[in-house]
């Protein structure tokens, strides 16, 4: 590879608050803080009712960028949630094609969750964030605070041609750094407990150091690129209700200028996820999903497919007189291809809140990584995917599903159209304690049927023998520096008793006899108690004026951390 250095009406326009309220299941044994959740989320429904103004949650807007090199224009936003115009609830759609204002995308992010030693579910899985956050912009930090956080809430966009000029001119009198390779977020400060060494840089006197000044400058794919950091640890998950998994996911989106006849990469944008395991704890039965809301023009004019040979999944429009396309593509279809890895699931869920409908609880999340519906029933081949005889773990695969025999697709099926999300699904695997894991995707906007085949497999023998676009430089690929972590030091905690209903023993591994750091957390990520500078093994939590209900305990030694839940009745 070459290496250079409005909102949508997200509770269904056919489904009013009462069909909500009345189809809507409340079992969440799975979840951490479902009694928030359901508060939340029944208000904001109950303000949907009444016609009432909504103030969705409080964040800062994000300092977002966008590929626009190619033929796509394409939003990236800082806490990893692509393609759309703003970060924390997805207002408008981020995939431009061809300066057109048609989208084909208003949402992309990725899910990731599994089950910690002591059987409790651990989940990230954002998607418009009208109730809460599972990530935030900015690597992992083991300290008290998150100080200087707020350097990271933003993107960091460069071209090869920028960094061609700083190789030639960075040594001469007056030469203008851009920003972004003045400021890459090439080394994290690890005095707070971050990764020594963040975003891939071109270290050209071998010193370890980012120094622009110097010759140093970022690594990059493509043509042009844009970088982002985010974890999923820095506050409690607001908008799943889940443990935190203590995560960091590096990301890269690239594209190549390639807008002349050539619609296999002028019309592609490319991206690369590293995920990183910086908890203390070894997740198994992990799955990974990848979550878009793809659009072809009018929104409930979706159908979907998958093409399991090609690691791939689409849409397309259901209804040909959709006419928001016209002038572009006569049969557009928007897909989206695993590079590196083989697809093990695709799931299709409807903009509504059936069983086939919008995740609630953690439990629901968990079945759709799984394959399953929100009822605990699997997908089954044919139709809509419920009521069939055989099972599927591809949804409208064609005649591509290596298991079941048969022809799958809407069109053949002759299904309501929707306004679907898709969800691609890696897993299950193990995914140990200091490792990291990478995936390549690739998305394509093709103009016909036909032509996405041809597009995909282009990109994939590309990617595949490194050759054409993706064809290294070989004087911009010497001395990268890479992201690089070592297994965290593990201890155990323990809670005893818990439930509690006047105080509760913490005990905790501390052979060194190290200051230990010991909050309580509620739900809301407020800290309700805090004791520093404890010795030894042990530490006593009251009640005191704690309210009934769910807490998290956080214990810090050193740069270590590790949290447990607390309940008091």
């Amino acid at each position: 590879m070459r290496v250079w250095g409005e909102v949508k009406n997200f509770y269904g326009i056919e489904n009013s608050f009462a069909s909500y309220l009345a189809k809507r299941k409340k079992i969440n044994q799975f979840s951490v803080n479902q009694n928030l959740t359901d508060m939340k989320k029944i208000n904001l429904l109950t303000s949907l009712a009444l016609g009432l103004t909504i103030s969705l949650t409080a964040q800062q807007v994000s300092n977002f960028d966008k590929l626009d090199i190619n033929n796509i224009s394409a939003t990236i936003n800082p806490n990893g949630k692509l393609f759309a115009t703003n970060s924390n609830s997805h207002s408008n759609p981020g995939f431009e094609i061809q300066q057109s204002g048609k989208h084909t995308l208003n949402a992309s992010s990725l899910w990731i969750g599994g089950f910690d030693a002591a059987n409790n579910y651990h989940l990230m899985a954002p998607t418009y964030n009208q109730w809460g956050n599972d990530a935030f912009a900015g690597p992992l930090s083991t300290t008290q605070a998150y100080a200087g956080q707020e350097r990271y809430n933003r993107v960091w966009k460069v071209s090869r041609e920028e960094i061609e000029i700083h190789i030639a001119n960075y040594k001469n009198e007056g030469y203008v750094m851009p920003e972004a390779i003045a400021n890459w977020p090439a080394q994290g400060d690890v005095a707070l407990g971050q990764m020594a060494n963040l975003a891939p840089f071109v270290d050209a006197d071998k010193n370890g150091k980012y120094e622009p000044a110097k010759g140093d400058y970022p690594a990059i794919k493509g043509d042009q690129a844009v970088y982002f950091i985010y974890n999923d640890a820095q506050k409690p998950h607001t908008e799943t209700g889940s443990y935190q998994m203590g995560i960091e996911i590096h990301g890269m989106a690239f594209a190549f200028d390639a807008r002349k006849g050539n619609e296999a990469f002028s019309n592609t944008v490319f991206v690369e996820y590293e995920i990183f395991n910086l908890s203390p704890n070894d997740y198994r039965d992990v799955y990974i999903g990848l979550f878009n809301d793809l659009d072809m023009g009018e929104a409930f004019n979706d159908y979907m497919g998958a093409d399991v040979a090609r690691n791939t999944f689409y849409a397309y429009n259901a209804n040909p007189d959709d006419n928001d396309f016209k002038g572009i593509a006569d049969d557009p279809h928007m897909s989206v291809k695993f590079l590196n890895e083989g697809l093990n699931g695709f799931m299709a869920y409807d903009n509504d809140w059936s069983t086939r409908g919008n995740p609630y609880s953690v439990q629901d999340y968990y079945y759709y990584l799984r394959g399953y519906w929100k009822d605990g029933q699997p997908v089954t081949f044919g139709g809509n995917g419920k009521g069939g005889a055989s099972y599927a773990r591809y949804m409208f695969s064609g005649t591509t599903d290596p298991v079941v025999s048969g022809n799958w697709n809407e069109k053949a099926a002759n299904n309501k159209p929707q306004d679907r999300r898709a969800l691609g699904i890696l897993g299950p695997f193990n995914f140990e304690a200091g490792k990291s894991r990478k995936i390549a995707l690739a998305y394509n906007f093709a103009t016909t049927e036909k032509k996405m085949y041809k597009n995909l497999d282009k990109i994939q023998e590309a990617y595949d023998e490194q050759s054409g676009p993706f064809k290294p430089n070989t004087l911009l690929n010497q001395n990268v520096v890479e992201p690089v972590r070592t297994t965290p030091d593990k201890f155990s905690v323990t809670i005893m008793p818990n439930p509690m209903k006047e105080s509760a023993i913490v005990r905790f591994d501390n052979p060194a006899n190290e200051e230990v750091l010991v909050q309580l957390f509620d739900l809301t990520g407020k800290v309700q108690m805090q004791q520093a500078g404890i010795r030894g093994t042990q530490h006593t939590i009251d009640r005191k004026n704690l309210a009934a209900g769910m807490y998290i305990v956080e214990v810090r030694i050193g740069q270590r951390r590790t949290t447990a839940k607390l309940v008091v009745e």
